[in-house]
């Protein structure tokens, strides 16, 4: 599969969508947990919608994912950043790093590794939030298993699901879990059953 081509024609589809337009639950749901100003990493950003609402209350937000935007933002720095590769940046360097469903295409060798290099890159008592897809999600059924946790889902990707069990296991013991539980909501299809993590460093 393209990868590149398949979230390009993706994003662009879904940056026609209503959805796409306002943050993501999650986004607005964790801002209890963050400091009021800092830095902020999103990793995984899609349509930026999340980027965008964190520059609206005065983050300083750089926003990556593996291929470059489908529009350019001037409200924050936008880096094509692949998270087959080391994160680009020196340790201590954000207050924040959040991702929303962007973690689920690696090995379970490397999603521990992205998970050592977010600890770095945070500054002490930096905050890490993120959303994963449950192994309880119907995809999982629709889908062919290839390792544990790990499948073929039927559009053809190769995704790992989560369970907040198997989160604990694989992130760096030096986090403190704030938050861990499955009543994640989605605001694109409802879903109720994303993981939602908040820990500090």
């Amino acid at each position: 599969m393209d990868l590149p081509t398949y979230w390009s024609n993706k994003l662009s589809q879904y940056s026609t969508e209503e959805w796409s337009k306002k943050p993501n639950i999650f986004a607005t749901e964790i801002l209890k947990y963050l400091p009021n100003t800092g830095e902020l990493l999103e990793l995984g950003a899609g349509v930026c919608q999340d980027s965008i609402y964190f520059s609206s209350l005065g983050y300083k937000v750089i926003a990556s994912d593996f291929i470059p935007p489908i529009k350019k933002h001037s409200e924050f720095d936008y880096q094509v950043i692949d998270l087959n590769n080391s994160l680009p940046f020196n340790d201590f360097t954000f207050d924040i790093v959040y991702c929303h469903l962007g973690m689920h295409f690696f090995t379970i060798q490397r999603t521990k590794q992205i998970f050592s290099e977010i600890y770095k890159v945070l500054k002490p008592g930096g905050i890490f939030c993120a959303t994963f897809n449950s192994l309880t999600d119907s995809e999982v059924k629709n889908s062919n298993k290839i390792d544990s946790d790990y499948y073929q889902t039927p559009s053809g990707l190769i995704k790992r699901f989560f369970s907040p069990e198997s989160l604990k296991q694989i992130l760096p013991s030096d986090f403190k879990i704030i938050l861990l539980d499955s009543n994640g909501v989605t605001i694109k299809d409802g879903s109720n059953k994303l993981i939602r993590l908040v820990c500090q460093k």
